[in-house]
């Protein structure tokens, strides 16, 4: 979480972009092996998991879209709030995911494809909000 929450509160063009990605991966590659071991009882950790790395799929175009002329004030607006919700998305959840919801529906007008991913970085985080407040599934 502490991964996902410094990636939101820093700006679009960081240099660590690259290395971040790359992080979030090899945990992902790692969790999966652990998991792997317990028989499938570690199912639910691999998808928090996935949810995790898209999350920060989800910062990561949020910062773009920032910096797009052509998004709207209320979109760009919704958006930084979105990133300072989710640089506390260990704490609060519920609310990133509310922001999330609305950036969606706010980008369903004016970028139909994004909303759409949106819509997939909404339904993971809500599937797993146990596993973004603690770090595990229940």
């Amino acid at each position: 979480m502490h991964e996902l929450q410094d990636m939101a509160s820093r700006p679009a063009g960081n240099a660590h972009r690259g290395v971040w990605r790359a992080r979030l991966h090899h945990r992902l590659m790692r969790l999966a092996a652990l998991a792997n071991r317990l028989d499938g009882a570690g199912d639910a950790t691999i998808e928090g998991g996935v949810a995790v790395l898209t999350i920060g799929s989800a910062i990561f175009r949020s910062q773009d879209l920032l910096h797009e002329p052509s998004v709207d004030p209320r979109v760009r607006r919704c958006l930084g709030l979105l990133l300072n919700r989710l640089a506390r998305v260990g704490k609060r959840p519920q609310r990133a995911l509310h922001t999330m919801r609305r950036a969606e529906a706010l980008l369903s007008v004016q970028v139909p494809a994004e909303a759409a991913f949106f819509g997939t970085a909404n339904r993971l985080l809500a599937n797993h909000l146990e596993f973004f407040r603690t770090g595990r599934n229940p």
